[in-house]
């Protein structure tokens, strides 16, 4: 039979292929020709199909096979470890080339600071030791700068005043009128002017200090005085009658809060050695006097003669008078005292009196709780020996208008300078 000679596989094939057809060529003997023809014709075909399925086979083998869930995971964790190996190799590059760099910034800067330490490590140091010593010497400069300037100044002051007692001792010697006199009128027809005026030593002038001082503490330091307990734009009055030496003492006191002896004293001892000054406090704008410079020991202490007319009276009053300045342990003093010179006494005329008197001032200075500056106590007082000044009705007034001026003449200037 033909289907005999046919191959197991072909014959596999047809039937698959052909159900209805192999059984109806097997019972149907009758028509083998056709069945031959038809079945070479299917093995002819199946031989086609054959290499098309082993050309499809061969595709599907060369073709992926699709993956189970296992591979895939396999694969992804596969990936992943490759990935973190990556990353890791990067950050270890990374720190690696970190690394590196530091050790080489680091490497840089201590040879740079071995390179400044080689140029100026001796000079560094010693250059900030050298600029704090400059700073020193220099805060040290500045404060002796500061203290010859007031040394400067002082001395200067000083050199001044030298210079102008120099020029009124000369001019006293010299008998220049212009320069050591202060006229407002006096006549100068008296034969008291042409008597010479005896100078005083030193010990002279030492001991009339010496006498005015201890008047004028004991004076002050005195329990049994007197008052009216009245005060008169801030000034206080004390008086004391001295009959052993026929003399009535006197004072007036005021607190200047605002003041000190040291800025006092200037003012105070111009109002007693100058002559336009000391007739203003004095008189005022009454009266004509006459101040003659006689004799300069120092620059703080002057003889000076005074002569004063009033319109009022016909004697012209005559005083020769020491007038000078000392430092107490409080404060200081200034005083105006009347000596005696007999000669120009036996000299005077008759309508000349010589008359005695006695002004000083003292400043102390104030302290509070604290011991702390507070201001300046100012006493203003005198002695007076004329009795017939004593009995008269306004010698008080005139002595209060004398304090009133040394007010206004000492401590109003300071007052509007500071102002």
């Amino acid at each position: 039979m033909a289907h005999e000679h046919m191959p197991h596989s072909s014959l596999m094939t047809a039937r698959a292929l052909f159900p209805a057809v192999l059984p109806h060529s097997q019972g149907c003997k009758s028509n083998q020709r056709s069945v031959v023809v038809g079945v070479s014709a299917q093995h002819t075909w199946h031989k086609g199909k054959d290499d098309s399925e082993d050309r499809k086979a061969s595709d599907s083998a060369s073709a992926p096979c699709p993956e189970s869930a296992e591979a895939k995971r396999a694969r992804r964790s596969a990936i992943e470890k490759m990935s973190r190996q990556k990353r890791k190799k990067a950050l270890a590059d990374m720190r690696h080339e970190v690394r590196h760099l530091e050790q080489r910034v680091a490497a840089l800067t201590l040879t740079t600071t071995r390179r400044e330490r080689r140029r100026g490590s001796d000079k560094r140091p010693l250059a900030v030791v050298s600029l704090h010593q400059l700073q020193q010497q220099y805060a040290q400069l500045v404060l002796v700068t500061c203290a010859l300037e007031h040394d400067r100044a002082a001395l200067r002051k000083l050199l001044r005043e030298r210079v102008a007692a120099t020029r009124r001792a000369d001019a006293a010697a010299t008998k220049e009128p212009e320069r050591q006199l202060w006229v407002s009128g006096v006549p100068l027809c008296s034969p008291s002017f042409a008597v010479r005026f005896r100078q005083l030593s030193s010990d002279e002038c030492f001991r009339i200090v010496q006498s005015a001082n201890h008047e004028i503490e004991t004076f002050c330091v005195a329990n049994s005085v007197e008052t009216t307990g009245v005060t008169f734009m801030g000034w206080t009055d004390k008086r004391k009658l001295d009959r052993d030496l026929r003399r009535f003492q006197y004072c007036f006191t005021k607190r200047f809060t605002l003041e000190t002896p040291e800025r006092l004293l200037g003012p105070s001892w111009q109002v007693y050695s100058n002559g336009d000054k000391m007739r203003q406090v004095s008189f005022g704008n009454f009266g004509r006097t006459r101040f003659e410079v006689l004799q300069v020991l120092n620059d703080k202490l002057v003889i000076v003669r005074r002569d004063h007319k009033f319109p009022t009276s016909p004697l012209t009053f005559v005083s020769v008078q020491l007038v000078a300045w000392w430092q107490t342990p409080t404060g200081f003093i200034t005083c105006s005292r009347t000596i005696r010179t007999f000669e120009l006494e036996k000299a005077l005329g008759p309508y000349e009196s010589y008359y005695d008197a006695f002004h000083w001032a003292r400043l102390d200075r104030l302290f509070d709780e604290l011991d702390k500056p507070a201001g300046c106590d100012v006493v203003l007082g005198g002695s007076v020996n004329d009795q017939n000044q004593l009995h008269s009705g306004h010698w008080l007034f005139e002595l209060v208008c004398c304090v009133l001026r040394w007010e206004h003449a000492c401590v109003g200037s300071l007052l509007l300078k500071r102002l």
